[in-house]
């Protein structure tokens, strides 16, 4: 089983929103130095914004292995849309209702969990959940996966 933690953030770009949650990772342990660098410079390389439908958006940043110290995903309901580019276009853009960042410390896992994760988010109801901003309902279904 993967850890869930829920956060809210008021950021307004991506670059804000990952030194938000990469001080949190640092300061709980959850990851080791160097993860806050990577991660940014991953997304600028390889942007994680995923489009679903017109009205339904998500990113799924994360960092190489060797940077997590825990496996978790940490769930984070912006306060206002963030744009991120996206991950099939890398020159459109795309503003996200959720950003799920993968800290996993197996390859393994990664790639199986990362399918159910994507499949997750096609339902309807899920996507409804996440913009009420009913994230404990979100990190309890995803805890079963």
């Amino acid at each position: 089983m993967v850890e869930i933690i829920t956060l809210q953030s008021s950021a307004t770009t991506w670059q804000e929103l990952f030194n938000e949650v990469a001080e949190y990772a640092l300061k709980n342990n959850l990851v080791k130095n160097g993860y806050k660098e990577f991660l940014i410079s991953r997304e600028k390389e390889y942007p994680t914004g995923l489009k679903y439908n017109d009205s339904f958006a998500i990113a799924l940043p994360h960092a190489d292995i060797k940077y997590s110290n825990r496996q978790c995903i940490i769930l984070v309901k912006p306060a206002n849309k963030i744009t991120f580019n996206r991950m099939d276009d890398k020159n459109s853009t795309v503003d996200v209702d959720l950003v799920a960042f993968l800290i996993i410390t197996d390859a393994d896992t990664y790639s199986k969990f990362l399918s159910k994760l994507v499949t997750y988010f096609q339902d309807q109801n899920v996507q409804n959940l996440i913009k009420l901003g009913k994230l404990d309902i979100i990190a309890n279904e995803l805890r079963k996966l």
